[in-house]
């Protein structure tokens, strides 16, 4: 097993090479134009090419995961930042003569629709079944699908709907790898017999009602209206907005910020910061002129949601194009406690194409980390990226705008620094805590860098 997987880019090729095997399948991979929806670093692909597969479209959500070795391949065409089930027929028209799904966070029998309309009848296919991600959240605890009825639950579940759409389900079997969190998988064999009734034919359109048409134009209308209006309004209106803080300092941060903005902000000491509430023009005083924050966060809004579909869609709602530039490059950060989308890698995905659904382009990462240089801050050369912070609690997802850039102890107050310094705002929670006033004398006995 070891051999093998230092052959393989990723162990999802080894689940492959056992359907292969047991459902005696190699003589349809040889040669065959080849689909593999949720390739991720290409494990799937990798053993399609080793049987002869002529050629491997590959798609994903995700961005930068295939292998190197796989993305140098002639024979492997990489969609990235794709989301399978929205990709037009004019970017992977197909037909494919084979085909692979390996899909997380989403059923995989919502992969299928897409497929129907790019398949050859008669076409065989390969598709992995995850049961924790095809049932309602509410009968899995914490992605435990150990109880054999489940996972029969779970595959009746993927076999109506295959059958709905013009596949059959030829055979099954457990997976002999485990998935990444030891849960028990499903090969399943399919075979494409044409689509049903339910679809439209080769060469049959089907177009909406006049009724339909008109409804769908006065959308278009309304949603375009309406995100218009939503930028506007986020520019113009209050905002919610968070004081990041040191630990301890929330109260003293908190007088602070009526001190400086009014009781209007209404600021509030939570844990591990400050809420409070004010227009654009006030964040950027509070960016200029409060002393204990280290960041000031702008609340974009919150969401509830326990699927990745429903995640987008929801996030794709918030005002980005008021805050996000396009193709200038974003850091996302994502903590999750206590959810089902419990990936942060998978998250951050989700989040960026919801980006790109408003915007019209997803973000770019950043091209390089913040380098780890002194108190000083980054080399003059460098740019930082925007930030966006994600928390995850019980499902509902916070998301928050950066609005300070750098760390606000680096304003430039401090023009000399020595070795090791005490961050400004963190010295000036010492010195609010301690109730110092500026009329009175300093004691500073260890003062080490003197700030």
């Amino acid at each position: 097993m070891e051999e093998k997987n230092k052959r393989l880019v990723g162990r999802g090729g080894l689940k492959l090479e056992a359907a292969l095997a047991h459902f005696k399948l190699d003589g349809a991979v040889r040669g065959a134009k080849a689909v593999d929806v949720g390739a991720s670093t290409g494990g799937f692909t990798q053993v399609l090419l080793d049987r002869g597969a002529a050629s491997v479209l590959c798609v994903d959500a995700g961005h930068g995961q295939l292998h190197e070795r796989l993305r140098k391949d002639t024979r492997v065409c990489n969609l990235e930042n794709t989301d399978w089930k929205q990709l037009s027929l004019s970017e992977a028209a197909g037909p494919f003569d084979f085909f692979t799904v390996d899909v997380s966070f989403v059923a995989a029998r919502n992969m299928l629709r897409g497929l129907a309309f790019r398949l050859r009848a008669g076409t065989d296919g390969v598709v992995l079944l995850k049961p924790q991600f095809e049932l309602p959240a509410h009968l899995v605890r914490n992605g435990d699908v150990s109880d054999s009825g489940l996972r029969q639950k779970a595959l009746e579940k993927f076999r109506q709907k295959a059958e709905g759409l013009g596949f059959r389900v030829v055979s099954h079997v457990d997976s002999p790898v485990p998935g990444g969190e030891g849960t028990i998988e499903i090969l399943t064999h399919l075979v494409f017999d044409g689509r049903s009734e339910k679809l439209p034919q080769p060469g049959e359109r089907r177009s909406p009602s006049p009724v339909a048409k008109k409804v769908g134009g006065d959308s278009a209308k309304k949603t375009s209206g309406a995100k218009a209006a939503a930028s506007q309004g986020a520019l113009s209106g209050p905002h919610d907005w968070f004081s990041v803080v040191a630990p301890g300092a929330e109260e003293v941060a908190a007088r602070e910020t009526t001190a400086l903005l009014g009781k209007a902000a209404d600021a509030k000491a939570v844990h591990g910061g400050v809420e409070w509430r004010g227009p654009l023009d006030m964040g950027m005083r509070a960016n200029l002129h409060l002393r204990i924050p280290t960041r000031l966060l702008l609340r974009l809004g919150t969401v509830r949601a326990r699927e990745f579909g429903k995640l987008r869609h929801l996030l794709a709602r918030l005002p980005w194009d008021a805050f996000v530039s396009p193709g200038a490059p974003l850091k996302i950060t994502v903590s999750a406690t206590h959810c089902r989308l419990y990936h942060s890698g998978a998250v951050e995905e989700a989040v960026r194409a919801a980006i790109g659904d408003r915007i019209g382009v997803s973000p770019a990462k950043p091209a390089s980390p913040m380098p780890a240089t002194a108190e000083s801050g980054p080399r003059g050369d460098f740019i930082p990226p925007g930030l966006v912070l994600v928390r995850g609690v019980d499902d509902t997802w916070t998301i928050s705008v950066d609005s300070s850039g750098e760390r606000l102890h680096r304003r430039g107050w401090r023009t000399v620094s020595g070795e090791a310094p005490l961050r400004e705002s963190l010295a000036a929670a010492v010195l609010a805590l301690a109730d110092w006033q500026p009329t009175e004398a300093l004691v500073d006995p260890m003062c080490g860098a003197g700030t």
